[in-house]
């Protein structure tokens, strides 16, 4: 099984250079395979919409999805 390890935007961002050749496989590997290994699944999180609503009823929340950055950057090369 694969393992992934999750990075903070933050040290993605400092260390950038170092992780270039990494994602750059990653991408051309998910690509070519044409799979994406669950990188395109989310965390969906019911955020209330506004504090003077009832938190009771379902219509008073809206989903908030969270995608891996993984799966945003293959989103974003295989669109461009």
């Amino acid at each position: 099984a694969d393992t992934w390890i999750i990075l903070c935007p933050p040290v993605l961002k400092d260390n950038i250079t170092n992780f270039i050749p990494v994602l750059c496989k990653l991408v051309n590997q998910s690509l070519a395979k044409g799979t994406f290994d669950g990188l395109k699944t989310a965390d969906i999180i019911p955020t209330i919409k506004d504090h003077k609503l009832d938190p009771n009823d379902f219509k008073s929340y809206r989903p908030i999805s969270n995608l891996s950055f993984l799966g945003k950057l293959i989103d974003f090369v295989s669109k461009s």
